[in-house]
């Protein structure tokens, strides 16, 4: 007995097989604003005292569960780093020289924070519990823990 699949119905068995295949392996971009589509895209990244953290480009209105799942992804590639996600890169050097200057206790650093809250997205922070969590902003307001 031969099972016959007509051309028209080949199409959608074979894109949401594509589909499947595509999203499974994480090569589907995410969203950006309008109809652009971007991967989001490491920048900088260093490390301190033992600490690392790294800066992603990301795009603009990422849902909660957008980010939540960005965040895993790229977590699972770097699961020690502490994760710092933008939408825009214009003010990050200002913002890295501010972080690493404070680390190091350097007060004669201004806080670029105009571009800060406006472009920093989210942050992905280990807790002194182990908990990973990603939270809004550059500051703690939690979005969701990461496993």
């Amino acid at each position: 007995m031969k099972i016959r699949i007509s051309k028209a119905g080949s199409f959608p068995i074979a894109a949401a097989l594509l589909i499947f295949i595509v999203s499974g392996c994480g090569w589907l971009d995410l969203k950006g604003s309008g109809d652009n589509v971007r991967k989001p895209e490491k920048i900088e990244s260093y490390s301190f005292k033992g600490l690392n953290f790294s800066y992603y480009l990301v795009p603009q209105g990422l849902s909660r569960d957008e980010l939540l799942a960005l965040a895993a992804e790229i977590h699972r590639s770097e699961p020690e780093s502490h994760l710092i996600f933008v939408d825009d890169e214009s003010g990050l050097r200002e913002y890295i020289n501010y972080a690493k200057g404070m680390s190091i206790g350097r007060t004669d650093i201004d806080f670029p924070q105009e571009w800060a809250e406006k472009h920093i997205v989210a942050n992905l922070q280990k807790f002194t519990s182990g908990k990973w969590v990603l939270n809004k902003g550059y500051g703690y307001e939690e979005i969701g823990e990461i496993p």
